[in-house]
C-alpha cells in the first residue's frame, strides 16, 4: 500500500487516481493531522510526500517522515515534497520566479526514476520555490533544467525527489516515472531491506 501524505494541494488526487490506475492501494492522510505513531502501525510500502502550498520548512511532518522512515521505506517527494527532501539534507530553497503550469525540459542521468525516459524529459512545472545549490552528497542531482534542479536521489537509500508534476498531461513520461519508483521500492525490498 502507498500512503499518501496529502499537503493539502489540489493535485493530491490526481495523482492517487494515476496510481490507482496503476493497481496500487493508495490511502491518503493529511499532513497536518498524521503522526509518526499512525504511520508506524499502518506500515506502508510506500511513502509519498504531496505538492502543496507553502515553505518546506512548515512541513514539519515531512522532515519527520525522513528522519524516521529513510532508508527503511521508498518515499518520493513531489513539488513540495522534492523541497522538503532537499531542505532536510542542508539546501537552500528559495524563491523563483514562479512557473504555474509551464512546460519545462529536464536534461537528466537515465537512471532511477527516468529509466526510459526520453532526454530530456518533458515535464509540467507548477513552482515558485525551488534549489539552484550545489547539492552535496547524500543527495545527488538527477535532472536539470535552467540551473535549477529539478530531481534528486539519495545515493542509498530509496528516497527520490522531483520538482515537477508526474501526473500532469504536460509530463509525457509521468506514468514510467512512477512505475520506475515502485519498481526501484520492489527491488529495494527484494534485496532483503
Amino acid at each position: 500500500m502507498i500512503l499518501m501524505i496529502d499537503h493539502d494541494d489540489s493535485f493530491t488526487y490526481n495523482i492517487v487516481h494515476y496510481l490507482e490506475a496503476m493497481d496500487e492501494a493508495v490511502h491518503v492522510v493529511r499532513s497536518k493531522v498524521v503522526t509518526i505513531e499512525y504511520i508506524e502501525d499502518l506500515s506502508p510500502e510506500f511513502i509519498i510526500l504531496s505538492p502543496g502550498p507553502g515553505h518546506p520548512a512548515e512541513a514539519i511532518i515531512a522532515h519527520k517522515v525522513i528522519d524516521t522512515f529513510g532508508g527503511r521505506i521508498p518515499i518520493l517527494g513531489i513539488c513540495l515534497g522534492f523541497q522538503v527532501i532537499v531542505q532536510h539534507f542542508n539546501h537552500e530553497v528559495k524563491k523563483l520566479s514562479p512557473v504555474h503550469g509551464h512546460i519545462g525540459h529536464v536534461e537528466h542521468n537515465g537512471t532511477d526514476l527516468y529509466q526510459g525516459v526520453e532526454a530530456p524529459a518533458q515535464v509540467a512545472r507548477y513552482h515558485s520555490l525551488g534549489t539552484m545549490d550545489k547539492i552535496q552528497r547524500p543527495l545527488i542531482v538527477t535532472g536539470i533544467t535552467d540551473n535549477i534542479v529539478m530531481s534528486v536521489a539519495h545515493e542509498s537509500w530509496p528516497l527520490y525527489g522531483i520538482q515537477f508534476h508526474p501526473e500532469s498531461v504536460l509530463t509525457t513520461s509521468g506514468y514510467t516515472m512512477l512505475n520506475n519508483f515502485l519498481t526501484l521500492g520492489r527491488e529495494f525490498y527484494a534485496r532483503g531491506h
